[in-house]
């Protein structure tokens, strides 16, 4: 099931943004039902027609009841336990006072704001945008086309790495960056072209490795506060 803060949905399954143990990746076989049958369902529903929704999200009464059998629940108590399973989502969801899921790490959209940075010596870019992960001080970061703008994969030995700042000199402490599809357990080679996605902290630094070219340095940029007051760069005047 999805990870959840109140109502909020992460529809990909967030394990951790750098190495760690790998887990199958969930199935989207199953076509949308035309019916919802709790409030998670039909919240489900009402996201955009482009989002694979994986299977799980979407247990038919054979499967509720089979992990209910497996907890010990009497056959003829199953229908009972069925309804409360939906009655639970209801509730959730009543509580909460909404009925809709924020969807985390969507591709920008038409009229979403975005930054790019050229790579060197590439038709590549880095963009970034929020994602919806803007209150976790967060943003999510792909690769670019810079000529067609269309998001694409990044080739098989280039490696997103954290870095710190030590004076004038970065430091790599070698945490390898995961995209979001090999933290939820697709190989880099099997994640469909352009749907390649990374979360990075807001204003961090991390350090691009592509093989055969120098070590690219960037800054994520940060989201300035709203009514703040902000610095600008200027020169002294002595």
């Amino acid at each position: 099931m999805p990870r959840q803060s109140s109502t909020r949905g992460h529809f990909t399954i967030l394990l951790s943004a750098h190495r760690g143990p790998r887990i199958n990746p969930p199935r989207c076989s199953q076509p949308r039902p035309n019916t919802h049958r709790n409030a998670f369902e039909a919240a489900l529903l009402n996201t955009p027609s482009s989002l694979k929704l994986p299977d799980i999200f979407f247990p038919t009464d054979r499967e509720i009841d089979e992990k209910n059998l497996m907890a010990g629940i009497e056959p003829d108590q199953l229908e009972a336990h069925r309804e409360h399973y939906h009655k639970r989502w209801d509730k959730l969801f009543a509580r909460a006072g909404q009925d809709t899921l924020e969807i985390w790490g969507l591709k920008p959209r038409q009229g979403d704001t975005i930054h790019l940075i050229p790579i060197p010596s590439s038709n590549y870019a880095i963009r970034f945008w929020n994602g919806g992960l803007e209150h976790e001080g967060e943003c999510c970061l792909d690769f670019i086309d810079r000529f067609s703008n269309k998001a694409t994969n990044s080739p098989e030995r280039w490696q997103l790495v954290s870095a710190s700042r030590a004076g004038a000199v970065f430091q790599s402490g070698g945490v390898t960056l995961l995209s979001r599809e090999e933290a939820a357990g697709y190989q880099r080679k099997s994640i469909p072209p352009g749907e390649e996605r990374f979360d990075v902290n807001r204003a961090s630094c991390y350090i691009l490795r592509c093989p055969g070219h120098p070590d690219f340095i960037f800054d994520v940029p940060s989201i300035p506060t709203p009514g703040a007051a902000q610095a600008r760069e200027c020169e002294t005047v002595v």
